[in-house]
């Protein structure tokens, strides 16, 4: 039953890595992408509404980031734990 209680929270833990990962990339993209927005806003391209939308999802995801590291953590003490 050990083994298996291991095997799970590596796994688990891998999956939170991975979600971490991604979620990191995410944001860096949507640094990029309101970059994009805050120039085309003041070059007069764009309306500060799509700027605002842009900033609205990026504070998603970076709650999403909080709780992604949250489950890491969870994980690790889990494997910790059991080891």
């Amino acid at each position: 039953i050990l083994i298996a209680d291991v095997a799970r929270a590596v796994t688990e833990w891998r999956q939170a890595q991975n979600i971490l990962t991604a979620t990191r990339s995410l944001v860096k993209a949507q640094d990029e992408t309101i970059d994009i927005l805050k120039a085309r806003s003041k070059a007069g391209l764009s309306d500060a509404s799509s700027l605002e939308r842009a900033k609205a999802q990026q504070a998603q995801t970076r709650a999403n980031l909080d709780t992604a590291a949250a489950a890491a953590n969870a994980a690790q003490f889990q494997i910790e734990r059991l080891l």
